[in-house]
């Protein structure tokens, strides 16, 4: 049985320390690949400069932005870096992970966009689908920065009752680094800065 070992962290905010840290963990622990979830900047403040230091990671990341980011200044340097793979919007396949990726926003509590996503894709969701998303999804653990305050995003919590996937990773809301939660058989999970450690077994 296969296994594919990858490290997932976000909102960074230009803390490229934690990125020195994490390349010092993906060559120790032999990580597969790296998965970042948005906020890596701040405010689009040197956006090439911490997507250079992603793609020195030395393993594939796959991407999405969030709501510091300008997603048309990403799109633009994209082409040099080689190990960046662009997951916004999109259902890609990085070292026989299956991904679908929905960046930006984090305020919304309802996404029309990720609803008319959800529907082109829905043939190509399965139960090993990792779903990345810079906002929580609504009534988990991760979307609240205060007790019994949910901010996180409906449109997401339906789309995984739905689709079902294995793993859901988000970010954006601080107080919530570093907790899980589950949504039916679901893992929810926001890795923080500094990252989580995610093994993903082959079933097939």
């Amino acid at each position: 049985m296969a296994k594919i070992k990858l490290i997932a962290f976000t909102d960074l905010h230009e803390k490229v320390v934690f990125l020195d840290r994490i390349k010092k963990v993906i060559a120790k622990e032999k990580i597969d690949l790296a998965v970042c979830t948005g906020d890596f900047t701040v405010f689009a403040r040197n956006t090439q400069k911490v997507m250079r230091a992603l793609d020195d990671l030395g393993v594939p990341v796959v991407l999405i932005h969030g709501n510091h980011e300008d997603e048309e200044e990403i799109v633009q340097l994209l082409p040099q870096f080689k190990n960046i793979h662009w997951a916004h919007e999109r259902m890609i396949e990085v070292c026989g992970v299956q991904f679908f990726g929905f960046g930006g926003g984090g305020f919304s509590r309802e996404e029309p966009q990720l609803e008319l996503l959800e529907k082109q894709y829905s043939a190509q969701f399965d139960h090993r689908t990792v779903v990345l998303s810079h906002a929580p999804p609504f009534g988990t653990i991760m979307d609240q920065p205060d007790t019994d305050w949910h901010v996180g995003n409906a449109t997401l919590t339906m789309l995984i009752k739905r689709r079902k996937p294995l793993l859901v990773l988000c970010g954006h809301i601080h107080e919530g680094f570093h907790t899980k939660d589950t949504i039916g058989a679901t893992t929810i999970m926001n890795p923080g800065p500094d990252g989580e450690i995610i093994t993903i077994e082959d079933d097939e």
